[in-house]
């Protein structure tokens, strides 16, 4: 079957897992490829299949995944999806608010998975020593039977589709939806602010400019600004590229480690033998 598999990804962890889930599809006989919904535009899903991955940010899908499924064109006949998700300690009831929204588009999910990742937040805010540290930045050892697994969960779940359209959505839980208050309005708001560029190490390369999904840094006077502060996904895509280390997302995130995108690849490979 042809199966798109579109993901946003902030520091590279929803990317990695939507090649790894493309790469397993495809060896089961579909024909996959994935994009970055940043720059995918979508006319049609006619004899297609989607993939819509994201990262968990305060148990719920960033903004910019909303705005792609609002493009999104309504299929005429019932198109099968599969969603996924990263996150540090939980994805909540996002994977089912999800679906809900796909199905308005006619896109019925068959299949749902969360998977845990190496959180970017506890590299920039804990030296590698700290508990919070070692809990969290790490790759699952499971992560590659889980991946065969839901590839063969996707594979069976499609085949059966076409068969008899379905869905599998999911249930959303009170205590879910709780946490994700909580994670929204108590830990993102004090750990995830005070955004700064220390201006005597900004180097002007204009690299977290270019680069920023939401459109919250400038150039000004040949230096990055954030344009509103703490107001964006705070998916720390600017802070883990910058070379010099110029972003700080308050002091706590002074001197501290950075999720590069080698120390991330090194973490992925480490366990998937890459």
């Amino acid at each position: 079957m042809k199966i798109l598999v579109a993901y946003f990804s902030g520091t590279g962890n929803t990317e990695r897992i939507a090649r790894e889930i493309a790469l397993r599809l495809e060896a089961r006989g579909n024909k996959a490829k994935t994009g970055s919904v940043e720059n995918l535009h979508v006319d049609s899903l006619e004899r297609t299949a989607l993939g819509l991955g994201f990262p968990s940010y305060g148990l719920a899908f960033p903004s910019i995944i909303e705005r792609f499924v609002e493009r999104l064109p309504k299929a005429e006949e019932p198109v099968p999806a599969f969603v996924f998700s990263t996150h540090a300690w939980s994805s909540g009831n996002s994977l089912t608010v999800l679906a809900e929204r796909l199905l308005e588009k006619n896109i019925h999910t068959v299949a749902r998975q969360a998977f845990s990742c190496p959180s970017n937040g506890a590299r920039t805010f804990f030296a590698p020593g700290a508990f919070m540290y070692r809990k969290m930045v790490r790759v699952d050892p499971r992560l590659p039977e889980q991946l065969e697994d839901f590839a063969g969960t996707i594979d069976s779940a499609l085949t059966s589709f076409t068969r008899n359209p379905f869905e599998d959505l999911g249930v959303k839980s009170l205590a879910n939806s709780l946490l994700a208050a909580f994670a929204k309005h108590v830990m993102e708001e004090r750990m995830f602010r005070d955004f700064k560029v220390v201006k005597n190490q900004c180097i002007g390369c204009g690299k977290c400019v270019r680069q920023c999904p939401d459109g919250n840094l400038a150039m000004e006077g040949k230096k990055a600004e954030f344009l509103r502060g703490n107001g964006c996904m705070r998916c720390m895509r600017c802070i883990s590229i910058c070379p010099t280390g110029a972003i700080l997302f308050g002091e706590k995130s002074r001197d501290k480690g950075r999720y590069t995108p080698e120390f991330r690849d090194g973490l992925f490979d480490r366990v998937l033998k890459r």
